[in-house]
């Protein structure tokens, strides 16, 4: 429905999407709205009812978990094919390969860790690394926790190594213990950092595939954009808007010249700002501004406002204009190609023009006397 509406409306026609629903949920950074998708929310949000039950978050549904459905257990030895609890239950239960990426115990009795199946020592999880033959090896039954070990088992040589490195963790971790506290449970937040809470976007960040980094995102969603033109804007840039090149591969019996200067082929580069129709409109607004740095060649424009060494105010206009004038220019093409009245430059400048600067004296009427001298410029490179 988020689809369909960003493109079609209220009629909810979603095979006429622009851009693909892929793209549209990847971060801002990324080239996407940064929209999460579904998906990843609801493994998200599953993780934090595990993380609940980790760490024994005082709630009814919590309780009933662990007296109905766990029992004297732990949770990561419980048979993933069970009829026991509900579907949201065995949905949990097979969550637990990620999230035992993100799980960890503090110890401090060992009373409410699993020897076996929590990952309190250095070595990881202690039955992933000897497998069921470590209870036989160590002497140790499956429920047994931390605490009975530190507190009963005496050190035995053994002739396998890593058998003595778990003797080794056994004695580090006696030695430090305090059976008055509580363990405490931690979630992993960043690269090797594990805190007493979950938070989701930390986790969110680390599940997600990663993508490339556009660069241009600072362009098109800055402070006090209009929504509409950053967003016609991000589809320009993922050149996604009905092009007379577009357009051509699929009718062949398109038109796909330009319909303010009858070139042949209309691409976004020639209609920002090659075409004559365009150019003059662009040059009227922007050229007192840019001065000798003045450019139509679409890819040294993107350039320009990619440029942070320009003051705040300059870059805020120059900015905010580029996307009012691709705006106004795209309209008035769509106008004429489907039969509308055409409109002379003059009127698209004059509008344009009076759009920055409404915009301008929005921005000082909230209170951000920062661009107050936004105005004046404008003034001084329209003259």
């Amino acid at each position: 429905m988020c689809s369909a509406f960003i493109w079609s409306g209220p009629s909810l026609l979603s095979h006429k999407a622009k851009v693909s629903w892929n793209m549209v949920t990847r971060p801002l950074s990324e080239g996407g709205l940064g929209l999460r998708p579904l998906k990843e929310i609801n493994k998200i949000s599953a993780l934090k009812l595990v993380w609940r039950i980790l760490s024994a978050h005082d709630s009814m549904w919590v309780t009933w978990t662990h007296q109905n459905l766990i029992g004297k257990n732990s949770f990561w030895s419980l048979k993933e094919k069970t009829q026991a609890g509900s579907w949201i239950w065995r949905k949990l239960l097979k969550l637990r390969p990620v999230a035992k990426l993100f799980h960890r115990m503090d110890i401090r009795s060992g009373s409410a860790t699993s020897f076996w199946f929590d990952h309190w020592s250095s070595l990881g999880r202690l039955v992933d690394i000897l497998g069921q033959r470590g209870y036989i090896d160590l002497g140790f039954r499956e429920n047994t926790t931390v605490e009975m070990v530190l507190k009963h088992h005496r050190r035995r040589r053994h002739r396998v190594g890593i058998l003595n490195q778990v003797e080794d963790e056994i004695e580090k971790y006696r030695a430090s213990a305090n059976y008055d506290l509580k363990d405490v449970a931690l979630w992993k937040c960043g690269h090797e950092k594990f805190k007493q809470r979950f938070r989701s976007k930390d986790t969110w960040l680390q599940i997600r595939q990663t993508n490339i980094r556009w660069g241009w995102e600072e362009v098109v969603w800055f402070k006090y954009a209009t929504p509409k033109y950053s967003l016609f804007h991000w589809t320009v840039m993922h050149n996604s808007i009905s092009t007379g090149d577009r357009m051509i591969k699929w009718n062949a019996n398109a038109n796909p010249s330009c319909v303010f200067c009858n070139h042949p082929l209309e691409t976004v580069d020639h209609l920002f700002f090659s075409c004559p129709f365009s150019e003059q409109i662009w040059q009227t607004l922007i050229r007192g501004l840019l001065r000798d740095r003045y450019t139509t060649n679409w890819h040294e424009v993107l350039s320009l406002v990619k440029d942070s060494s320009q003051d705040r105010i300059s870059m805020f206009i120059l900015r905010y204009t580029l996307q009012a004038t691709m705006y106004g220019i795209w309209r008035e093409r769509n106008d004429r190609r489907h039969g509308g009245n055409p409109s002379h430059q003059a009127r698209l400048i004059k509008l344009i023009d009076k759009t920055v600067r409404n915009r301008l004296s929005g921005i000082r009427t909230q209170g951000d006397h920062t661009y107050d001298d936004g105005l004046e410029l404008c003034f001084s490179t329209r003259s």
